[in-house]
């Protein structure tokens, strides 16, 4: 248990276990939805992700690379995830987080799949 001191009051903070959380890191302007959305093709990931409303899309090539660069990395498996940015009209950028690197993918590949939105805080 954690004592704060806020305006000369004591609190004392008490853990609170949560099954599933968002996770958020101000310098990413953005939220990463707390499930994995499993693997399928761009167009249904696109699909996919849409459904979840309230703003969740998929991460652009950028921010899957500011994913892997932070703390964050371990939420995603060690495999390929699509993007929402476009290399043609028949592939996509996906990023590859067992090498931290990035390659366009044909659109009728299977890829995992993992959603984010903007903050709104």
């Amino acid at each position: 248990m954690k004592t704060i001191t806020i305006d000369g009051q004591e609190y004392q903070l008490t853990p609170i276990k949560q099954e599933k959380k968002l996770v958020v890191k101000k310098d990413f302007n953005f939220e990463i939805y707390p499930d994995e959305l499993g693997k399928m093709i761009w167009d249904e990931a696109i699909e996919k992700v849409s459904q979840l409303g309230d703003g969740w899309r998929l991460p652009t090539i950028t921010e899957l690379q500011l994913i892997w660069e932070s703390e964050h990395k371990d939420l995603f498996q060690k495999e390929s995830y699509w993007s929402s940015s476009e290399a043609t009209s028949y592939g996509a950028w996906r990023f590859y987080f067992n090498y931290g690197t990035a390659s366009y993918g044909n659109k009728s590949s299977s890829y995992g799949v993992r959603a984010v939105r903007a903050l709104t805080i």
